[in-house]
């Protein structure tokens, strides 16, 4: 694991397939061992904040990501991964059944689920590579910034990412797919990219071809 990316695998993980274009840098972990030798941190989406927060506490990963994160390690948080990296998560609607826990404190954070939830496209400023990514935002809550926390994501309603030190996170999917953002993730750790998988439309699109080749759609249509 040494030199790697941990992505830290949630109960409740959600959108698996942005952390494809790791390629072999990344690794799927579960115990604070693991996170202990890791090179960068990577807390997903979920789809109970509250819930693997808990699950976190009860495994010992809160700690040991904790201590990574203030020895200087790299940390990323996307959608509920920033969530969980917060101070604290409140739950007034009982969108996951109520109640309120404490983050793990890294990002000067405040989250409330609300009933709605976020779908859109979203284009991003990246304060950080100076460039412009897209990406989507799926998510219940809102999130408010406090003066640790500074934005390095801004979409045409505001932030959607910030950052403090090391630690930084988003409410966007999909940054992974743009290289400048993904090269300076490695970079920070000094991992050198080397090569990586084509983008998921690619991918989706080499599959779609060869089902196209496949298959014999004239005596499908036929048969319909």
């Amino acid at each position: 694991m040494k030199g790697r990316i941990a992505i830290v695998s949630l109960p409740r993980i959600a959108n698996l397939d942005e952390f494809a274009p790791l390629g072999a840098h990344a690794r799927f972990i579960r115990s604070a061992a693991e996170v202990e030798a890791a090179a960068v941190i990577v807390i997903p989406g979920t789809k109970s904040t509250l819930a693997d927060l808990d699950w976190l506490r009860t495994t010992g990963l809160a700690g040991a990501i904790v201590r990574r994160a203030e020895a200087g390690v790299p940390v990323l948080g996307i959608c509920g991964g920033l969530q969980i990296l917060g101070r604290s998560v409140r739950d007034p609607h009982a969108v996951e059944g109520g109640g309120e826990a404490p983050g793990l404190g890294l990002l000067d954070l405040v989250t409330e689920l609300q009933p709605g939830k976020t779908t859109q496209l979203v284009r991003v400023t990246d304060s950080e590579t100076g460039t412009q990514l897209d990406g989507y935002e799926i998510h219940h809550g809102a999130t408010v910034a406090g003066a640790n926390a500074a934005p390095t994501l801004t979409g045409p309603a505001g932030p959607v990412g910030w950052r403090t030190g090391n630690v930084r996170a988003s409410y966007v999917h999909g940054l992974l797919e743009h290289a400048a953002y993904r090269d300076a993730l490695l970079g920070r750790a000094g991992i050198e990219p080397g090569a990586t998988p084509e983008s998921l439309d690619a991918r989706l699109s080499a599959i779609a071809g060869h089902v196209r080749a496949a298959v014999d759609w004239p005596r499908i249509r036929s048969l319909v």
